[in-house]
């Protein structure tokens, strides 16, 4: 693993490992109290498919505490995420059929009705800026959210995501 980090992103912009994603990562319509209920689940979902352990949970509940993952993009969108704890990258998405409340990134502004989650891991931090780039095409593409949005089943869901982010993304 020490070679694999040390070797982590090449010349030609290649992320030391492929965003994993799958109908399991990716809850669609789906309803939680609170934006924490829902890390817990998505997180514990990570944790039973072998690609983060139990520490994870914590530390996005903590970062997300410390550095909010609000953004009004198109629509309100929160991207909770870290890279510790992480046994390999990847890529959870969930859709909500009641909007929760996210603290704004910038830390300015009322809490953000969000109605889609994009929590990933990592296993380099220094992937980040290129998932981050990526997703950032997405978040100022009003279709391309709503049909995320409007997805009916998780399958429908990983694929609509899976399909923007391209190379980044392992189906698994």
């Amino acid at each position: 693993m020490t070679e694999r980090m040390e070797n982590a992103g090449t010349e030609n912009g290649a992320m030391s490992a492929k965003l994993k994603m799958s109908g399991k990562m990716t809850l669609i319509r789906r309803r939680y109290r609170s934006a924490e209920e829902l890390i817990r689940e998505a997180g514990g979902t990570a944790v039973e498919l072998g690609y983060a352990e139990e520490g994870f949970i914590e530390d996005v509940i903590e970062r997300e505490r410390e550095y909010p993952t609000g953004l009004n993009a198109v629509m309100p969108i929160a991207i909770p995420h870290v890279s510790t704890h992480c046994l390999d990258s990847f890529m959870s998405v969930v859709t909500l059929e009641e909007p929760l409340l996210f603290e704004p990134m910038d830390g300015r502004g009322d809490p953000l009705p969000v109605q889609i989650v994009f929590m990933f891991g990592l296993l380099d931090h220094r992937d980040q800026v290129k998932v981050l780039k990526r997703l950032a095409q997405m978040f100022k593409d009003q279709e391309a959210l709503e049909q995320l949005r409007s997805a009916q089943t998780d399958a429908a869901g990983c694929r609509i995501v899976a399909e923007y982010l391209g190379e980044l993304v392992e189906i698994v």
